[in-house]
């Protein structure tokens, strides 16, 4: 699902469980909304250039994100953290066990592209 296809979505309803899959594939996104009204993103892609739980979140009018999970360091699932990072307020955060190697990966890709900004803001995402 990406933003241009969000216009229809029904609204998450108080007291029930909604998930949205979001992504450019099969869902490299989820964003979630527990019946107590908490939100949770699980990792960040990007869709059309831009932050898609970010942008889905937006659309919904939420600026609080309670819990955020980072599966796993694939470019495809942490491209769009800087940007969530920056425009939502986190609860907290979780990581796979294995996450701390995602530092390292963001490191190799910078050496590999040093121009890339996206692996740039990632890289300081990350860090802070």
């Amino acid at each position: 699902m990406s933003p241009a296809t969000w216009a229809g979505l029904p609204l998450p309803e108080d007291g029930s469980l909604t998930l949205y899959a979001i992504g450019p594939g099969f869902g490299e996104s989820q964003v979630v909304f527990f019946p107590d009204g908490r939100c949770m993103v699980v990792d960040a892609c990007r869709v059309d250039g831009e932050c898609a739980p970010l942008a889905l979140l937006q659309h919904f009018g939420r600026t609080r994100v309670d819990l955020l999970v980072v599966t796993h360091g694939d470019l495809d699932h942490v491209d769009g953290l800087p940007a969530l990072i920056a425009g939502t307020e986190i609860g907290e955060a979780w990581r796979y066990p294995e996450g701390s190697w995602i530092m390292d990966h963001v490191a190799h890709w910078r050496q590999l592209r040093p121009r890339n900004r996206r692996l740039r803001r990632l890289h300081a995402a990350l860090q802070a």
